[in-house]
C-alpha cells in the first residue's frame, strides 16, 4: 500500500477520537485511545516513508525536520486553543479538534504527489 495513503488513513483514524470523546459512554475514550495509539502508528510510519520515498537523500533530513517543526507546532499551539474553546464549550473543542485534523487528511490525501 502506498505510504500517502497509510498516513492519510492515521490522520483519518485520529480524526475520529475527539468525536469519540464527545459520546458520554464508558466504552467511548477507551475505543478512542485505541484508536488514537493505531492512527499515530500509521501516521508516522506512513509520514516518514512517505517522505523518505518523496525526497532525494540529500534533501531528507530537511523535510523529515520540517515534520518535527510542524507536530511540535501542533503540540505547543493545541493546548492553548483547547483551553480557549473549552471555557466556551468542551464539545466545541472536540469538534474543532477533529475538523482540523479530517481538513489535514483531506489536504495530504488531494494535494500531494505519490512517492518514487
Amino acid at each position: 500500500m502506498e505510504p500517502k495513503f497509510i498516513s492519510a488513513l492515521g490522520i483519518f483514524m485520529s480524526s475520529l477520537t475527539p468525536f469519540l470523546m464527545m459520546v458520554p459512554r464508558a466504552w467511548a475514550p477507551i475505543l478512542a485511545y485505541a484508536l488514537l495509539g493505531a492512527s499515530f502508528g500509521a501516521f508516522i510510519n506512513g509520514s516518514s516513508n512517505f517522505l523518505g520515498r518523496r525526497f532525494h537523500y540529500l534533501q531528507r533530513g530537511r523535510a523529515l525536520g520540517l515534520l518535527s517543526s510542524a507536530r511540535f507546532f501542533g503540540a505547543t499551539l493545541g493546548p492553548f486553543l483547547a483551553g480557549v474553546l473549552a471555557e466556551k464549550s468542551y464539545s466545541l473543542m472536540f469538534l474543532v479538534l477533529g475538523i482540523a485534523i479530517l481538513s489535514g487528511g483531506v489536504v495530504v490525501l488531494l494535494f500531494t504527489k505519490g512517492g518514487e
